[in-house]
């Protein structure tokens, strides 16, 4: 017969399995960011020594000119540049060997500054050889996916609500204070892999609560859910690309306080990653936070931590929205009844979300159809 969840899972090896793959590929991003030069100007020279945007490219040229003409000028800085040195943590790239010989020349003082005066400060590894510290960060990566995969499914579980955005920028926080302040494309880079991780933990807790209701099997349920990962991340690339292209097109952004997609995590993250950067985080706030909701959390009302953590969190269209819908829920639930609610009021409500998500697509793709 069937089991109602709790036994008949996959178990030990395969968490160890994908805990070893995930720390396999945060070991190879970790190194191969790290091993990227941060500085854009040769720093002896001031000769242009970065890599070239779509920003920096001038003249009344179409956007596909533009990444052209980046793309050409990136890979000439690839191939006559290849002069770099080590220092703090970081890799200086420099106009030529010439200036690279200079540089060694300074004190150190002056390259220390030299670092402060790009907000590069160096992070808690900046004295590990390159694949010690990518196996540093790797290891502290995959314990963190895994400690904020549990406290996400925890807050599933309780309240139907996953600050995935809080965690990502706590591990943007992470990796620089590892990596170093000037360490942001790896920082954001990690943080998203921990986005799709935590998201998939939220995903599956909620699908395991399901199969429990129903009588599914959690092994095949698991399976499943391992068969199709690669799906969803996809889809999403793929969806925020055709918004951030309709965007473009309609105002000249992708995103931003502009268009309708006004990305409000992008700002926090911006905000994060200058406070990280000038040292003025205020990490005293973190632990209290923490601790506050470790006392929440001890309450008769479980998830209260995390409900009051993300009413303070989210704007508060987000959170007045939440609770007009639990008003109205309460309301139909007295009327109605709870089970009546339940039976109508989710699927209707799931509809709400559902129609207005694709409405937007729709919009998005005649917006790009009709150019």
């Amino acid at each position: 017969g069937r089991v109602r969840g709790g036994g008949d899972e996959l178990g030990l090896p395969v968490l160890v399995t994908a805990a070893i793959l995930a720390g396999i590929l945060l070991f190879a991003a970790a190194y191969v960011v790290g091993e990227k030069p941060f500085n854009r100007t040769c720093p002896v020279t001031g000769q242009w020594v970065g890599a070239v945007s779509v920003a920096d490219i001038p003249g009344d040229l179409s956007e596909d000119e533009r990444r052209a003409a980046a793309n050409v000028l990136n890979a000439e800085v690839d191939a006559l540049i290849t002069a770099t040195r080590s220092h703090g943590g970081y890799v200086i790239r420099f106009s030529s060997e010439q200036a690279a010989r200079t540089w060694d020349g300074y004190e150190t003082a002056r390259k220390d500054d030299y670092l402060l005066s790009n907000n590069a400060r160096p992070g808690w590894l900046a004295g590990f050889p390159p694949l010690l510290r990518a196996a540093a960060i790797a290891l502290v990566g995959v314990a963190w996916i895994w400690l904020a995969g549990i406290i996400i499914a925890q807050c599933t579980g309780m309240t139907d609500w996953s600050p995935i955005s809080g965690m990502a920028l706590l591990t943007v926080v992470l990796v620089m204070l590892l990596g170093g302040t000037g360490a942001v494309v790896g920082a954001v880079l990690i943080g998203a892999a921990l986005c799709v991780a935590i998201t998939l933990a939220a995903d599956m807790m909620a699908d395991l609560r399901t199969g429990h209701l129903v009588g599914a099997q959690p092994r095949r349920q698991q399976v499943l859910e391992l068969l199709v990962v690669g799906i969803g991340p996809l889809v999403s690339m793929l969806v925020v690309l055709l918004i951030a292209e309709a965007n473009r097109q309609s105002f000249g952004v992708a995103f931003g306080p502009e268009t309708p997609t006004t990305a409000p995590q992008a700002q926090a993250l911006q905000a994060v990653i200058t406070g990280v950067q000038g040292g003025e985080m205020p990490y005293a706030l973190y632990g209290l936070g923490a601790l506050l909701g470790a006392l929440l959390g001890l309450s008769t009302f479980s998830g209260l931590g995390v409900l009051v953590g993300l009413s303070m969190y989210l704007p508060f269209a987000a959170i007045a929205t939440y609770g007009v819908g639990c008003v109205v829920n309460m309301l139909v639930a007295r009327w109605k009844g709870r089970v009546w609610a339940e039976d109508w009021g989710v699927p209707f409500a799931a509809g709400l979300i559902v129609g207005e998500s694709l409405l937007a697509m729709t919009v998005n793709m005649i917006v790009l159809a009709t150019g």
